[in-house]
């Protein structure tokens, strides 16, 4: 009887602690329904390129998000995150890139994290790292529009986000980066 108990104890600690540390991801509107604004992360990169057969001008990839924070449980901590971001050229000579990417990324470190994926093409989930990428071929930008990214955390340690573009013009590459960290 004993031995029983203390497997049944085992097992409940087992399922406990991988709850806790390991990440999960569900498609799923947010729960953070009552999550007031927590953190308003923005940032530009951007730097000089002189594209093959063009003249010099700018890349730069730019986000501006708003994490929410909600509280609705003794024990977990839940943030959803909305913004815009873009990646663009604003050159003339060529007037348009032979592809632009545009990756956003949203991070948190911590312990019991879940992470809310909305439905839609381009989105990934690499550990506690949600991303969206998108290619705009033939075109001088890039844009994203996002709304109800959410992650559930039991204890939050650390939060990033990043917008990165990568611009083609024939068989050369060029990449920006705009990054902030909580």
């Amino acid at each position: 009887m004993m031995n029983r108990r203390r497997m049944y104890l085992a097992v409940a600690g087992a399922l406990l602690a991988a709850a806790v540390i390991m990440p999960g991801a569900v498609l799923a509107t947010s729960p953070c329904t009552h999550a007031t604004t927590w953190w308003t992360p923005s940032n530009q990169g951007s730097r000089t390129i002189t594209p093959p057969g063009g003249t010099a001008n700018t890349i730069y990839a730019r986000f501006s998000s708003t994490w929410k924070k909600d509280t609705f449980d003794p024990i977990t901590i839940c943030y959803s995150i909305a913004g815009t971001s873009r990646a663009a050229w604003t050159g003339t000579v060529p007037y348009n890139a032979t592809n632009v990417k545009l990756v956003d990324q949203w991070h948190v470190d911590g312990l019991g994290i879940t992470v809310g994926l909305p439905p839609g093409a381009g989105f990934s989930i690499d550990g506690t790292t949600l991303s969206w990428e998108t290619d705009a071929p033939t075109n001088w930008h890039n844009d994203h529009s996002f709304v109800d990214f959410w992650f559930k955390v039991v204890i939050p340690l650390g939060y990033w986000e990043q917008a990165t573009g990568f611009f083609t013009f024939g068989g050369s590459s060029y990449n920006v980066n705009a990054y902030a960290q909580h």
